[in-house]
């Protein structure tokens, strides 16, 4: 909610950047973030499991050269290296500018990028109105949800309006199209509205009962020709 508020949009445009969102349930979008969060929490699980100070896992992590750009986040950042209780040289201590750092970033996307695609394919998009069933993200939940696409979100990205009048935001990769008709609460509304019966005027509402006479080795039948047996006390 802090990062949905007038505040917030309001500090966005003070400041000159672009708040882009990811879709809820799709850490992939946001795989950087969720990457660091996952090697912080094992650090810090190495490091009670071992009893060790978990500062002295983070100081050597930020030594540690990350694969594919040959420098450590602490090289990046300071342009040199830190000391830790590894023994070191000490002309290996003194300051380097790390260059190259952008398109070494580069390159390594795109051969990650190389391998993604030998087995991705992108999904057709969807449009305003269409039906879709929705991937149930709680894990205890097997149940699809029906629902309408109602607003495209962006980057893959679809606000979806189920049943329950709920309005959600899913990523096309949870999204599947469907030709079913959608039955959302407003379609539920405006059925009940075309299905409510006429007023029926009150003169026409009042019956009158009609004798049946009996005619004697007469068959008496229905309107729709069944015939009609007298009771056996009869």
């Amino acid at each position: 909610p802090q990062f949905a508020s007038s505040e917030f949009e309001k500090f966005a445009q003070e400041w000159n950047f672009k708040h882009q969102t990811s879709s809820p349930g799709y850490p992939q979008s946001n795989g950087k973030v969720e990457n660091s969060v996952k090697t912080a929490k094992q650090l810090m699980k190495k490091a009670k499991r071992a009893q060790t100070d978990p500062y002295q896992s983070l100081l050597d992590f930020r030594n540690t050269p990350t694969q594919e750009i040959g420098s450590s986040p602490a090289q990046r950042l300071f342009s040199r290296r830190t000391r830790t209780t590894l023994p070191i040289k000490s002309n290996l201590l003194q300051p380097r500018v790390q260059r190259n750092i952008p398109s070494k970033l580069y390159h390594a996307k795109k051969r990650q990028q190389k391998y993604y695609d030998r087995s991705a394919r992108d999904l057709p998009p969807l449009h305003i109105g269409d039906t879709v069933r929705c991937t149930p993200i709680i894990q205890s939940s097997k149940t699809w949800k029906k629902g309408q696409v109602v607003r495209d979100a962006g980057t893959r990205s679809y606000d979806i309006r189920t049943e329950d009048g709920g309005v959600y935001r899913r990523n096309r990769r949870h999204l599947r199209k469907t030709r079913e008709i959608p039955t959302t609460t407003e379609t539920h509304d405006d059925a009940d509205q075309e299905r409510s019966p006429e007023p029926v005027p009150r003169e026409q509402q009042t019956t009158t009962a009609v004798p049946v006479e009996h005619t004697t080795g007469q068959q008496m039948t229905t309107k729709s020709g069944r015939a009609v047996k007298p009771p056996a006390h009869l």
